[in-house]
């Protein structure tokens, strides 16, 4: 129940900007989830940032089929998050235009299949809605079902 009640605090649909801790830090559609930070990636991917027990900051690239892989440990949050940036920028050069916050696609209207997955959820559009703040929706969903059937 203590996840849970966590998960509802961290992950916070209408909520578009990066958590706040992480805004100094990145241009990237970072968003929170239970235990650390995500950063969807197309194909399937994600980046995740956590904190561990020696007080430094684990980033590991993910996917649903293979887990996790530690990409590299950091001692602050904020060289966590630029590692992590680094990475996608070198070694997923085309994903960043997919999660940078600034990215002009972001602002037009979401796509059909963008509404047909947030139906799907249960999710009522919100007035306004942008393609990008419906694939942060979408990411966070996938990262909730993620966290749900990895425990």
């Amino acid at each position: 129940m203590e996840d849970l009640k966590l998960a509802a605090e961290r992950i916070e649909f209408f909520n578009f900007d990066a958590p706040a801790e992480l805004r100094p830090y990145t241009q990237n559609t970072w968003h929170g989830v239970p235990g650390g930070y995500c950063l969807s990636l197309p194909d399937g991917e994600w980046i995740s940032i956590e904190p561990n027990l020696l007080d430094t900051w684990d980033v590991q690239l993910s996917t649903v089929a293979e887990g996790a892989k530690r990409l590299g440990r950091e001692d602050s949050l904020a060289a966590a998050v630029q590692f992590a940036d680094g990475f996608v920028a070198i070694n997923r050069p085309d994903a960043r235009r997919l999660v940078e916050r600034s990215a002009r696609w972001r602002d037009e209207l979401p796509s059909d299949k963008q509404k047909e997955v947030l139906a799907r959820n249960k999710i009522t559009l919100p007035a306004g809605l942008t393609r990008g703040q419906a694939a942060q929706m979408i990411s966070q969903l996938v990262s909730a079902k993620t966290l749900r059937g990895s425990r």
